[in-house]
């Protein structure tokens, strides 16, 4: 299982802990009461809130309840929000400290409770959605890092191939070149399948003229770019196995069309 698929499933492992939060969150707000802040109607301007909450004497359990269940979520994944979404961790503690707040009912003098209570309920309940989509980001910014990360060592790697292949040929290794060339080409049509976001049938054993099929079948590119591929691997193939020596024209063209693919992709075909 690979980490994306791990944090997935610790997401939604840890979501369990929320159970029931909404209907907490609910019974709580709909047990209070709010009255006019009596200062609101002496000051000139709107900066004293109109309403306050009602004093209570106890403890609500709903409430408890809430802070409980929605502290022990935040502290599960607020590791992953600071770890892989380091641009969305001011958001996500800025909603944590207004979710606290709100379930204390701490208002303060300038910050109006609602008319109704049941309001504040709402918003609650909408701010963590809000959060728990953060949250569940986090695995796929996980993908798109190991997604790149493929992309450029792939890249290294088709550029160092390219170059040993480069030096055979201009050292005489014609078939020895050919191999290499076939193996860069190879991996840069097989890197091409992995990072399509589209459905294409494929095996890491292909050979190029089976993944050049697959990525025409595909739509990834058109008719030409893939007979080319196909007599690319002829080429290939002609040097990978024994036999006459293979035409060193056409393993040049080999190692200049697959340069040209892995620098250039196939848009101009």
């Amino acid at each position: 299982m690979g980490l994306q698929e791990e944090m997935e499933e610790y997401l939604c492992e840890v979501e369990k802990t929320l159970a029931g939060i909404e209907d907490d969150v609910e019974a709580f707000f709909s047990d209070l009461e709010t009255q006019e802040n009596p200062f609101s109607k002496e000051a000139d301007s709107d900066a004293l809130s109109t309403y306050e909450w009602a004093p209570r004497t106890e403890i609500n359990p709903a409430q408890r309840r809430a802070r409980e269940k929605y502290e022990q979520w935040y502290n599960s994944v607020e590791p992953l929000v600071y770890e892989y979404l380091p641009r969305r961790y001011e958001e996500f503690e800025d909603t944590h400290s207004k979710i606290i707040k709100y379930l204390n009912l701490n208002s303060g003098i300038t910050k109006s409770a609602p008319a109704d209570p049941m309001e504040r309920a709402v918003e609650i309940i909408s701010i963590l959605d809000g959060q728990r989509s953060i949250a569940k980001a986090a695995p796929n910014r996980v993908a798109a890092e190991q997604f790149n990360a493929r992309k450029e060592i792939s890249a290294d790697v088709e550029a160092d191939e390219l170059l040993r292949a480069k030096q055979l040929f201009e050292n005489g290794l014609v078939r020895e070149s050919g191999v290499i060339a076939g193996v860069a080409l190879e991996r840069h049509l097989l890197t091409m399948c992995e990072t399509s976001d589209k459905e294409i049938e494929y095996d890491a054993t292909h050979s190029i003229d089976r993944l050049a099929q697959s990525l025409y079948e595909a739509d990834e590119i058109r008719n030409s770019p893939m007979k080319r591929l196909k007599h690319l691997g002829g080429v290939r193939g002609d040097c990978a196995h024994p036999g006459d020596e293979p035409n060193s024209e056409s393993v040049e063209r080999l190692l200049n069309d697959t340069e040209e693919f892995v620098r250039n992709g196939f848009e101009s075909e």
